[in-house]
């Protein structure tokens, strides 16, 4: 980013604001951890419960409702490069997204960890922002080339992807598409994310030039 300074390295926290006026109402940060964190992706439960997945320091973070303080709410040895998370249609588990190893059921009551499995040609690998439709997931894929809008159909209580349809690929816009999210039948998607043009000291890579921000709205059936 502009502006990086060193000593925020590895930094985060959660931010509360209130809308639409904007006024900063709490910051929490996490507790520092060796070699920072990288929060990606963050979830509000219905009864105010906010989850926030790590994708550094691969752990989800948990702030409860009417709390001011943050908890390591889970880790475990599969978890690699946490991202998008959403809670499962019964209620009662958190579906996860790994960058490098797929997705995840977490039981929310017992913690209990469970690899989702997929059928021959599916892949679930490099998966970011999701959204739940349903008995299925809205994903953003950036980790294939062309990347890509995917459909997800589930059996959640079986632990298992059943099929996968992509519903947009809309480049050369969506080159670099991250998170989403479902209002009514509209997907609105951040389009062009522009990571590849930094650096990993925070400045832009030579002869970089970057565009105007694009949200995309993608009717879905």
């Amino acid at each position: 980013m502009a502006g990086y300074s060193p000593a925020d390295s590895g930094r985060a926290g959660l931010f509360a604001f209130d809308l639409p006026g904007g006024a900063l109402r709490h910051r929490i940060w996490l507790p520092p951890v060796a070699g920072g964190h990288i929060l990606g992706d963050l979830l509000v439960t219905p009864n105010g419960d906010v989850y926030a997945s790590d994708s550094q320091n691969p752990a989800l973070y948990l702030v409860r409702a009417g709390t001011d303080s943050v908890e390591q709410f889970l880790t475990h040895p599969e978890f690699r490069s946490l991202q998008g998370l959403v809670l499962a249609p019964n209620g009662r588990a958190l579906l996860l997204a790994d960058y490098s190893h797929g997705l995840f059921r977490i039981d929310l009551a017992s913690k209990a960890v469970q690899w989702l499995g997929f059928p021959a040609g599916v892949t679930v690998l490099g998966l970011d922002g999701l959204a739940c439709d349903g008995q299925s997931l809205l994903a953003i894929q950036n980790g294939v080339a062309p990347a890509r809008v995917v459909r997800l159909r589930l059996d959640v209580e079986a632990g298992q992807v059943l099929a996968l349809e992509v519903l947009d690929r809309h480049l050369p816009i969506a080159d670099q598409p991250t998170i989403g999210t479902l209002s009514g039948r509209d997907f609105y998607y951040v389009a062009n994310s522009q990571w590849d043009q930094y650096q990993d000291d925070g400045g832009l890579r030579q002869g970089a030039v970057l565009e105007a921000p694009v949200i995309l709205r993608l009717r879905v059936r």
